[in-house]
């Protein structure tokens, strides 16, 4: 998630951890370049960034889902925001 969120520039990679941690973007692009746009995909680098986050999104929305009915509690019933380092409350 976090190459790919540097690739879509949504990450600033020289002030991760304000400051204290250096990211290399060009590592991230090859990253994502050479495991995924290359085959089996065959498509580019910020489409497959862009299809990590919405799989990723996904993934953590449904699991968000099965774990508050699990408890009987109605998602549409609490209101989802992040905050720091992107970490998630449900508050009602």
């Amino acid at each position: 998630m976090t190459d790919a969120n540097i690739v879509l520039g949504r990450l600033n990679p020289d002030f991760l951890l304000d400051g204290d941690m250096r990211i290399f973007r060009h590592l991230s692009e090859s990253a994502i370049r050479e495991k995924l746009c290359r085959p089996p995909l065959g498509i580019g680098t910020v489409e497959a960034a862009q299809g990590i986050v919405r799989l990723i999104n996904s993934a953590m929305s449904r699991a968000i889902s099965i774990v508050s009915l699990e408890r009987g509690r109605d998602p549409r019933d609490f209101v989802m925001y992040a905050y720091g380092g992107g970490w998630p409350c449900a508050r009602r």
